[in-house]
């Protein structure tokens, strides 16, 4: 949305004839505007580097397999001690609302990392007990968070 923002106040006044303002104003207030969505670029990236090799396969909703590029991992929905997700946004209007990861923690110690490109919280609700969905709300969620 805020791409067409700075041309649509450039072309209003444009249309209506009011050519005092220049090109170079409008570049101004569309990099200002650009500014706020830096933080949805870096999360994006940061999740599709974390997940871009990643497969996840669940079958008969008991057996849950991750394939990446170093292996396969496979387990049960009982071997899963908690899933933690952590969402970014506070339930604001943020560009970044929609950006979360979660975290299976399975009861012999191990962890992995999903992020919502691969399987969001909606998925997750949906095949996992809800018993074991820990939810956690930050401004912004970085992998970092771990």
């Amino acid at each position: 949305m805020f791409f067409l923002i700075a041309p649509g106040i450039f072309s209003f006044f444009w249309i209506t004839g009011e050519k005092h303002h220049s090109i170079i104003t409008i570049l101004i207030i569309w990099c200002v505007n650009g500014l706020f969505y830096i933080p949805s670029f870096i999360l994006h990236l940061s999740y599709y580097l974390n997940d871009r090799l990643k497969k996840i396969y669940i079958d008969d909703a008991t057996n849950v397999s991750i394939i990446d590029d170093s292996g396969s991992f496979s387990f049960t929905i009982d071997d899963i001690e908690n899933i933690t997700n952590h969402h970014s946004g506070l339930h604001n209007r943020t560009p970044w609302n929609d950006y979360e990861f979660s975290v299976f923690k399975l009861k012999n110690g191990a962890k992995l990392v999903v992020t919502c490109l691969l399987l969001d919280i909606d998925k997750i609700e949906a095949i996992f007990p809800r018993d074991i969905i820990i939810r956690k709300n930050h401004f912004i969620s970085t992998l970092k968070k771990l």
